[in-house]
């Protein structure tokens, strides 16, 4: 996901406040917790982005569900989203604040993608490996794609390691049609 710029100035400066006030742990936990409610609760969520319902009622209403639930950070800054009329993007915020904490925890995520579920000592030895490789602490994901056949793609940091089967039986592919033969017959 690459969030619109609007967003990405959001997060940025939620953040940044949280940090002045040594919150960003809290903040982001209070980001996801509110994204994943909105995500859950259809009702909820076409509330808060309806054109036609009136930005004070909903301010009102959030501060009603909202009231000791969450920092006056959080809170003011979910206000300052209704008044803007940016309640659209909560879940771009959501990534990028998650981005961002990541980034100033030394943090990187990747995706181990595999043919098959690797066990709970492989992914804590690929972690490892990764995390001395890229001097952070690694969080993996590991999803599942048969179509691989076998090995591993690993995306981190913007890179992508492709060492899965696929990829080198498309590669030998490749260079077999590009190579030349000569005949042998007589």
């Amino acid at each position: 996901m690459r969030p619109h710029p609007i967003a990405r100035r959001y997060a940025r400066a939620l953040y940044e406040l949280a940090g002045q006030h040594h919150l960003e742990t809290q903040i982001l936990q209070e980001v996801k917790t509110f994204t994943q409610l909105l995500t859950d609760d259809d009702r909820l969520r076409a509330f808060l982005l309806s054109p036609q319902v009136d930005r004070r009622f909903k301010a009102q209403m959030l501060e009603k569900a909202l009231a000791g639930n969450v920092s006056q950070l959080y809170y003011h800054f979910l206000l300052l989203l209704l008044r803007k009329g940016r309640q659209s993007l909560y879940q771009e915020i959501e990534y990028e604040m998650g981005r961002l904490y990541d980034a100033g925890h030394h943090r990187l995520r990747a995706t181990v993608t595999s043919a098959v579920a690797l066990s709970p000592q492989q992914l804590e030895s690929l972690r490892k490996q990764l995390a001395e490789d890229y001097q952070a602490e690694v969080l993996i994901d590991n999803t599942i794609d048969e179509t691989i056949l076998g090995g591993l793609v690993i995306r981190i940091g913007g890179r992508v390691l492709d060492a899965s089967l696929r990829h080198q039986l498309d590669r030998l592919r490749k260079e077999l049609g590009q190579a030349k033969f000569e005949s042998t017959i007589q």
